[in-house]
């Protein structure tokens, strides 16, 4: 982690393992508890906010994350992470267990940004679907190294993703930089050996 990046906060424990946010505005980071299995963010509004979804403190026996209609604006970042070693996750850094099912849908961001990082179960789909990314200035990705200091306007992030055997679609994303020497995509580090 750069230094000055900031720990994940604590996963909590026992916890139900359906977790959801609809219709609500979230203004502050949060990770998801320990032990779900169904995560659901729908017609939230991500404030400035970096939620993280951290695998790894998910259920072992399968996770199913559904991400749709959700709004990023004024520097969120929605986080989704495999196993890695990251800084704060505790021992919970296996990319070992049952598959996981991400499906982020009707997406709009505006200076804001999409991350995929970390190591994820073979037999793992990734969809990324009909959104649209749009970005004026840089944002800050806090949880991923030397990335405080970036001069791009990043909005797809894939850092240190690894996917072996699973799959990964990204299809009518729009992804609009108006700054300057922006980028959009950032790919690194990534090693994907994909089926399908």
């Amino acid at each position: 982690m750069p230094v000055g990046a900031p720990a994940l906060p604590p996963a909590v424990g026992s916890a139900p393992r359906v977790f959801v946010r609809e219709g609500v505005t979230v203004q502050s980071a949060f990770v998801v508890p320990a032990g779900a299995s169904e995560v659901t963010l729908r017609h939230v509004v991500l404030d400035g906010a970096s939620p993280v979804l951290y695998v790894p403190w998910m259920a072992r026996d399968g996770v199913r994350i559904v991400v749709q209609n959700v709004s990023l604006q004024n520097g969120a970042v929605l986080y989704v992470m495999g196993g890695g070693g990251l800084r704060g996750a505790g021992l919970a850094g296996s990319d070992e267990g049952r598959p996981v099912e991400l499906s982020v849908c009707d997406v709009e961001a505006l200076n804001g940004a999409l991350v995929l990082t970390g190591t994820f179960p073979a037999g793992s789909v990734l969809t990324v679907t009909d959104s649209l990314l749009v970005a004026a200035r840089p944002t800050p990705l806090v949880y991923l190294p030397g990335s405080q200091s970036s001069p791009y306007a990043p909005l797809l992030v894939l850092s240190g993703l690894r996917l072996v055997r699973s799959v990964l679609v990204v299809s009518g994303v729009a992804l609009v930089t108006v700054m300057t020497g922006g980028r959009t995509v950032v790919v690194d580090g990534a090693v994907l050996e994909l089926v399908g």
